[in-house]
């Protein structure tokens, strides 16, 4: 098994079984900690991981967070309320420029939003594509292009486009680093809304 070091772990064989039944006792199970359940357990260390058990020092490794860890959590919501923060006061003039067929005025809100860095999550944006006005291509490629929490968009009803480009195909963020990416950027150039630089 391949460590967080880079090393490989190879469990080793109990000395009590005579040689010839040593190859053919199988290693055992590996486990995650006992305490942390974040790491690789040790079974010298009582499955604890080199950080639980104190052999390591936590300063030096580089962190790696599951998506469902509650401190990555915690980051991930602050990350997210701080980038939606703002929008409030954007949400009805959304809602009453995505009524219209024609998107010009959707647009320049948009780009008024992105130069401030404000963005929508998938709860606030799915309303705007679908109860809101027609349903179009170009609709979507210029609204999903801000929804913040975009691993958020497998919980409502967006098409296959959608969650193929922007939903990352409904997959949760890469957790090794912190933050997460930002939203894509409409491939169609007349819609899209670059982030500033």
């Amino acid at each position: 098994m391949l460590l967080r070091s880079g090393n490989k772990y190879t469990p080793p064989v109990p000395i009590t079984a005579p040689p010839s039944q040593q190859a053919q006792q199988p290693p055992p199970e590996p486990q995650m900690c006992g305490d942390c359940n974040r790491f690789w357990g040790n079974p010298e260390w009582d499955m604890q991981c080199s950080i639980c058990s104190g052999y390591g020092d936590e300063s030096k490794v580089s962190p790696y967070y599951g998506f469902d860890d509650p401190k990555y959590q915690t980051l991930l919501t602050i990350w997210v309320n701080d980038a939606i923060k703002n929008n409030a006061r954007y949400i009805p003039i959304l809602n009453a420029a995505a009524e219209q067929i024609d998107i010009t005025m959707l647009k320049e809100i948009f780009t008024m939003m992105r130069s401030k860095q404000i963005f929508l999550t998938a709860e606030q944006a799915y309303p705007l594509l679908r109860n809101k006005g027609a349903d179009t291509n170009e609709k979507s490629h210029l609204i999903c292009q801000f929804i913040i929490d975009w691993w958020n968009m497998k919980k409502y009803p967006y098409n296959g486009t959608e969650m193929c480009y922007f939903g990352n195909f409904g997959d949760d963020p890469e957790t090794k680093n912190f933050p997460p990416r930002l939203p894509n950027c409409s491939f169609i150039r007349e819609i899209r809304i670059p982030y500033p630089k």
